[in-house]
């Protein structure tokens, strides 16, 4: 039996005893090779990660709390990304209170709007303000709906804008809290992928060529 196995990031043939590694472009050529055991677990390169999270990410938008999809995300993140549970599980919870990536983006755009819709003038020191109030209240906001409305009043406060000012955008707040939600979930999933394979993990984002679809290659 053929005991190779290919490296992807470096190009090259290597020894294992069990697995060998494609992508799924070379698959195909590979199985066609004359003597090429069953008993080997190929192990597919699988570049839709999106596709693996989509229940999460639909779960997240749908609930607009990072909390409630935690336990998805980390199934999530653990069965379809193939990241060990020992790297989700310090990732992920961590990142569902502090890596606020999406609702950071969102406070910044958020203070800027209304700022201009009162007719403040904005300069470069005041933006620096806004952005590093909005990094730093996001690590702090809440895994809940509607938590980083919260976060806004702070900044608005720190800029000299009243706090009713939040008024203006009640309405569409939910919509875009759905939007950032998902946004923060996603974050939080490429975070613990990265950390996988900086960790050494063989398996992230690879699938056996077995529980791929019966899509062509």
């Amino acid at each position: 039996a053929y005991e190779v196995v290919y490296i992807f990031s470096a190009g090259r043939y290597d020894i294992d005893k069990t697995r060998v590694y494609l992508p799924i472009a070379e698959a195909q050529s590979f199985f066609n090779r004359e003597g090429v055991a069953d008993e080997l677990e190929v192990m597919v390169e699988d570049p839709e990660s999106v596709d693996a999270m989509a229940p999460a990410l639909m779960t997240a938008f749908s609930s607009a709390s990072s909390a409630a999809t935690l336990p998805l995300s980390m199934d999530c993140v653990q069965k379809r990304s193939g990241v060990s549970k020992r790297t989700s599980s310090f990732v992920l919870p961590l990142g569902a209170t502090v890596n606020m990536d999406g609702t950071a983006l969102y406070e910044c755009v958020a203070a800027i709007f209304i700022a201009q819709a009162y007719g403040m003038d904005l300069s470069l020191t005041t933006q620096f303000v806004i952005v590093l109030t909005a990094l730093l209240t996001s690590i702090g906001v809440a895994s809940i709906p509607a938590a980083s409305l919260v976060a806004i009043t702070v900044i608005l406060g720190t800029i000299g804008l009243p706090a009713e000012a939040i008024g203006l955008i009640l309405v569409t707040d939910r919509l875009l809290d759905m939007c950032r939600t998902a946004v923060n979930v996603w974050g939080d999933s490429v975070g613990a992928v990265l950390l996988a394979r900086s960790e050494g993990e063989e398996d992230v984002l690879r699938r056996p060529m077995r529980e791929l679809d019966a899509d062509p290659l």
